[in-house]
């Protein structure tokens, strides 16, 4: 089968959804399937996250993919769009992200191919982006299908457009063999998430304070980037903990980074599907999040596998550092939470979840 998967950007892309396109393009190469990946990067870009050799990128070059585009130059990418994809002729298409599978919808109106969406957030985001969704709800007649990445995600969208919905969760291609991790604890908790309000470090960093003075030997180490950068190195830097607490931004080789942690930290206040939650499952790493946020609470099991912290607006910050302080002072329940993780990670391995995509691909195809 030819199947081109169509993104904004692979070479500033640096979240999950593309290291998510990245995985599954490869596994589908590996089966034998012919890949093309049309983004607007210029022409002799790198991707961010490593590509399959053998995925065929086709980069159009049109205006800057790290900006918001305007009218004439989002009316220039759709005719790139058409033009490109009419001359690939592939047997279905897939825009990643409202950023591409809205304008990819309008592209080919009347080209009479199967056009799959691609939704990587939670209807939250588009109620104080109304324009934005007026534009996805107006390209939703053009797309065959959208995928979403958890059942919250689905539930969350209004009613009149969930019929064309399909779960498809993110994958994870950590293999278990690679995941031993080290015998000795190396004190560290991570959190990996873009810097922003819906993220909620601030409350990470200030539990961490409460309990800092009890274990001088522990530090978090925050990967990411976001709006928020400046206010929480200001954080930081009030509490008097720079040497404690660490700004990483991004990196590349986000594996490595889990091996060498114990317990990961994510105190946001709703994910559309948790992927570091996953990734960080994948390592033996148990997770700490809020039993109130949708896209973590589906999957961690509280006092299992991990930690679901239940609490009040107003003491959000103080059952947080309980939470932590329970886990930095038990090795014995991080590494059996760690195990039980470890297991829960395998129903979301890349192979699962291609097997999905190939499921939906030969659907979409029998009903055009």
């Amino acid at each position: 089968m030819k199947i081109v998967f169509a993104i904004k950007s692979m070479d500033h892309g640096i979240g999950g959804a593309e290291r998510v396109l990245a995985d599954v393009t490869s596994e589908l190469v590996k089966r034998g399937h012919e890949v093309v990946l049309l983004s607007y990067d210029k022409e002799n870009g790198q991707s961010f996250y490593p590509l399959n050799p053998n995925v065929r990128r086709v980069n159009l070059d049109v205006g800057n993919s790290e900006t918001r585009s305007g009218v004439l130059e989002t009316l220039k990418r759709m005719k790139a769009i058409r033009s490109q994809i009419k001359k690939e002729a592939p047997d279905v298409v897939i825009g990643f992200m409202h950023s591409m599978f809205i304008p990819l919808g309008f592209s080919l109106i009347g080209v009479g191919m199967p056009v799959i969406g691609s939704e990587h957030i939670v209807y939250d985001h588009y109620k104080t982006c109304r324009l934005q969704f007026l534009l996805w709800l107006l390209s939703y007649p053009f797309l065959d299908c959208i995928t979403v990445v958890s059942q919250y995600a689905k539930n969350s969208f209004p009613s009149f457009v969930r019929k064309k919905l399909v779960v498809i969760t993110n994958a994870v291609s950590f293999e278990a063999k690679e995941l031993e991790k080290e015998n000795a604890p190396q004190n560290t908790i991570i959190n990996v998430a873009r810097l922003e309000k819906q993220k909620d470090q601030e409350t990470l960093i200030r539990a961490f304070s409460f309990i800092a003075h009890k274990y001088p030997q522990w530090t978090v180490k925050i990967f990411g980037q976001g709006s928020q950068e400046q206010n929480l190195h200001n954080l930081i830097r009030e509490l008097n903990l720079n040497d404690r607490i660490s700004l990483c931004g991004v990196t590349q080789d986000i594996s490595s980074e889990y091996k060498k942690s114990d317990i990961m930290a994510l105190p946001s206040y709703y994910e559309s599907f948790g992927l570091v939650v996953v990734e960080a499952m994948a390592h033996g790493v148990p997770v700490v999040g809020f039993s109130s946020c949708p896209g973590v609470n589906e999957i961690i099991s509280d006092g299992v596998d991990g930690v679901l912290v239940k609490s009040g607006a107003e003491d959000r910050v103080v059952q947080y550092a309980s939470a932590l302080n329970d886990l930095i002072a038990s090795p014995d329940l991080r590494k059996s939470m760690g195990a039980e993780a470890r297991e829960i990670a395998r129903k979301f391995c890349v192979q699962g979840i291609t097997d999905q995509w190939e499921t939906l691909f030969e659907n979409v195809r029998r009903k055009c």
